[in-house]
């Protein structure tokens, strides 16, 4: 994917930053949301760190997988 392993990590950071930021914003507003509506930004925000695995950590850890961080399992 990102033959430059520096060009990779900093990408492999940005996507562990996202879902960081996806996840906290459950947090953020579980107490202020319908269940429904969690339910739904729950399953929104699955995908979406879903697909960032798939489509974006993953190919970049088998490429550099000096680069996955501890106690992950390479791809």
């Amino acid at each position: 994917m990102f033959a430059d392993r520096e060009v990779a990590k900093q990408m492999l950071e940005a996507a562990f930053t996202a879902s960081g930021h996806l996840d906290r914003s459950l947090h953020a507003i579980k107490d202020v949301c319908s269940s429904e509506e969690l339910h739904l930004a729950k399953r929104a925000v699955g995908e979406c760190m879903g697909e960032m695995l798939l489509e974006l950590i993953n190919p970049i850890l088998k490429q550099h997988p000096d680069l996955t961080p501890p106690g992950m399992k390479t791809p």
